[in-house]
């Protein structure tokens, strides 16, 4: 199985933060599920983001949260016979402030965090008809910035 592609220099939005990543050793075949803590209205953001994949071995790993766990998250289950395809991210003010997530059914999850206005930073990652299988980026009390990491669908 060949390395998943990373997307993204540094991820797509500030550059505060700590670096967060997946285990260097580990190569993600695809993606189980996907949580999201953030706030709404005029001033939200995206406060953590945990996920979980499945590596090249089928053993099942977990990586974050990475930001802070304020509120209930928002979980995004993603069946074996589904695949996530696209994320949608809009920042300002050095955060992400909000995720859309788009799967094979296809299904729209989102978007999450603040409604995207006028001066929002928009990126889209659309790997079609590969999968997105993990992420990286950027988090210190907030998620500062995302990037993926593609794969061909397991």
């Amino acid at each position: 199985m060949d390395a998943p592609k990373k997307l993204g220099p540094s991820g797509y939005g500030g550059i505060q933060g700590t670096a967060k990543d997946i285990n260097s050793n580990s190569v993600p075949k695809n993606l189980k599920s996907v949580s999201i803590w953030f706030k709404g209205g005029n001033t939200g953001r995206i406060n953590a983001i945990s996920f979980t994949y499945y590596d090249k071995d089928n053993i099942e790993v977990n990586e974050g949260p990475w930001g802070t766990t304020d509120g209930t998250p928002n979980v995004i289950s993603i069946g074996h016979d589904e695949y996530l395809t696209k994320l949608c991210v809009t920042t300002a003010n050095n955060c992400v402030t909000s995720l859309t997530f788009n799967t094979s059914k296809p299904a729209v999850h989102g978007p999450m965090g603040k409604e995207p206005t006028t001066g929002d930073k928009a990126f889209t990652i659309d790997v079609d008809p590969d999968s997105i299988v993990a992420f990286f980026g950027r988090a210190d009390h907030y998620l500062r910035a995302i990037g993926a990491y593609s794969a061909p669908q397991a």
